[in-house]
């Protein structure tokens, strides 16, 4: 598996449905279909899309899209976008404030933790077998230049104005 079909498989999730629990279950299924080696393949540049996206920039769009954010909900955020497929994961590297181009809807949070066990359950589907532990884990170098509650909306002002239009 190469990051296109990863993509290509995410996107297909993302488009089935607008439940998050339907998506998993999409990607759950396409991915049993695939070699094994491709389900543990996948994991792995999902790991890597979380890493990169493990940034200041994109950690202050989750603290205004969401009213806040922990450590865990922002690992959930990073769910969410990859989600949100390749485009808007890579225009959101490249520039967090992009998220404010999306209609985005007002009630709900933007995460998804259940991505993160999409190829730990397929692999354990196909196999029988419980996914190696030795493949799991999210440890990352947060990069980017730093915020603090005090000027997140001031310094990212498309986000704070689209979940307060007053801001």
């Amino acid at each position: 598996m190469d990051e296109a079909k990863f993509w290509s498989l995410i996107e297909a999730a993302g488009k089935s449905s607008d439940d998050p629990d339907e998506q998993l279950e999409m990607l759950v299924q396409r991915l049993t279909k695939r070699p094994t080696p491709e389900i543990l393949e996948f994991d792995r540049i999902l790991r890597d899309m979380v890493g990169r996206s493990y940034t200041n920039d994109l950690w202050a769009a989750c603290y205004i899209l969401n009213g806040g954010c922990s450590d865990d909900s922002f690992d959930y955020f990073r769910g969410w976008l990859i989600m949100q497929g390749n485009e808007v994961f890579y225009n959101a590297l490249r520039d967090a404030e992009s998220l404010a181009d999306l209609d985005l809807p007002t009630d709900e949070e933007f995460e998804f933790e259940s991505l993160f066990y999409a190829g730990v359950t397929a692999y354990e589907e196909k196999t029988g077998k419980e996914f190696p532990q030795k493949l799991r884990g999210f440890q990352y170098d947060l990069t980017g230049g730093e915020w603090t509650e005090d000027d997140v909306y001031e310094k990212y002002p498309r986000l704070a104005a689209k979940v307060d239009p007053l801001a």
